[in-house]
């Protein structure tokens, strides 16, 4: 619900008119609450002036001389009204929200600028409000403060305050966070009314023609793109779910097509210390065996994809997709290559310090996806069955069960036999830096 109030000071001029119709197209509220009209005929040319055709159905208060008049809009498609009153201080209005299904009183006020008449109005809603038991909304110029330090240039009547606080107490009314400027007040009726707008702030709007900016309430609709979807792993025990996702993978088996290529072939390429056998045995055609051994061996709450799915639902549910998963990795083989977006990752900075000024401060980390994932282990799993034929004798990487701080253990070993036996050696170091380039 988003409800835009302003004092206009006068709709008289066009220009004004023109404000509060650029704020009708750009805001899209679903009610308008407008003080000080100052008009002496409300009708159907108005309602069309101000809220264009998205605000169709109003209701006004027309001004006594040139002083006061109140104008309430709604649109019809998201507030449905039920009932209404009014008087030359406020207009009520009962209606039903139509996205929640839920009543509401919303009350567009125009307070009078004398002590008596306020302490008459505040008195008025408070018997409305026990004649329509729904949470009320109010909104408009109230012409004083909650607490003396609102007002700027000027003091203010503390009998005035006084009366003020009585009636949001006894009304229950509750102050909504506004963004830039004073508040208004909503009422909060046990608090029901705010648990279904959880974000419901108020939003100040410079600029407007008239000595009061107009305010509006409502949630933010920042558009900060589609909501990445996300699989839970608890919906792995839904078996009602996972029926209905088996239904819909089946469903979407028809947009997969199953083109091969022949896969390039390897000329000369020297692969020292490999024998025939396991030459061969780097080529073969991945199996079903290994392709659950690399599936397995991978962390199922890692690997989130694109799509939101992350390794714990193919895991669960590899019976259902295995048909589909082998044919993606047949065409891994056979093509040698991947689908561009499948290496499409998400990069998560992780600081190193405790102050972030610089990207250096930074480490990236690339979170790949669950299908590269798998092809990694694969292909890992593939290498590791020829290293221990292609590492040399000395080397310490890339061996299982050792390290590369194994090297430095055993340097230091070497010095230590060669002081020992009052022996002389050459050692070459070569620094991490200049190793890798």
């Amino acid at each position: 619900m988003l409800v835009l109030s302003w004092n206009a000071r006068g709709l008289g001029r066009l220009e004004k008119r023109r404000v509060v119709r650029s704020w009708v197209t750009n805001f899209k509220p679903v009610l308008l609450f407008i003080q000080e009209s100052k008009l002496a005929v409300f009708d159907s040319v108005v309602i069309r002036s101000l809220g264009w055709t998205t605000l169709s159905r109003g209701m006004g208060v027309e001004a006594v001389g040139s002083a006061g008049g109140l104008i309430s809009l709604w649109n019809e498609d998201l507030f449905c009204g039920k009932a209404c009153t009014s008087n030359s201080r406020c207009i009520i209005l009962v209606g039903e929200l139509m996205e929640l299904k839920k009543m509401v009183v919303v009350c567009n006020i125009y307070a009078a600028n004398t002590e008596s008449g306020r302490k008459e109005l505040w008195d008025f809603l408070c018997r409305e409000q026990s004649s329509f038991l729904f949470p009320w909304v109010f909104g408009g110029d109230f012409n004083t403060v909650f607490d003396p330090s609102e007002r700027r240039g000027r003091g203010c009547i503390m009998s005035s305050v006084i009366c003020f606080n009585s009636f949001i107490l006894s009304s229950k009314v509750v102050d909504i966070p506004l963004l830039g400027m004073q508040f208004t007040w909503t009422n909060h009726w046990e608090k029901e009314v705010l648990s279904w707008f959880p974000k419901l702030v108020q939003r100040g709007i410079h600029g407007s023609l008239s000595d009061h900016n107009a305010i509006m309430i409502g949630e933010p609709k920042d558009n900060w793109g589609p909501s990445p979807f996300r699989f839970y792993n608890v919906w792995i025990e839904d078996k009602k779910l996972m029926d209905m996702a088996r239904e819909g993978w089946m469903n979407c088996k028809d947009h997969f097509k199953n083109v091969k290529w022949q896969r390039p072939k390897i000329f000369d390429l020297p692969l020292k210390g490999l024998s025939i056998y396991e030459k061969e045995g780097l080529e073969l055609e991945f199996t079903k065996e290994e392709v659950l051994e690399a599936l397995n061996s991978c962390d199922g709450n890692k690997a989130l994809g694109l799509d939101g799915m992350n390794l714990s639902f193919i895991q669960a549910n590899y019976e259902m997709i295995e048909e589909d998963f082998m044919k993606f990795i047949g065409e891994f083989y056979y093509d040698s290559s991947i689908v561009r977006e499948l290496n499409c990752t998400f990069v998560a900075f992780i600081p190193k310090c405790g102050r972030m000024g610089f990207m250096s401060d930074y480490i990236p980390i690339s979170l790949v996806g669950l299908m590269y994932k798998v092809l990694a282990n694969l292909l890992a799993n593939k290498i590791k069955k020829v290293m221990a034929s292609i590492i040399g004798e000395y080397q310490m990487a890339f061996v299982k069960e050792l390290q590369i701080l194994d090297s430095f253990i055993v340097a230091m070993e070497i010095i230590h036999e060669w002081k020992k036996n009052k022996e002389g050696g050459l050692l070459s170091e070569v620094g991490f830096r200049e190793g890798v380039r």
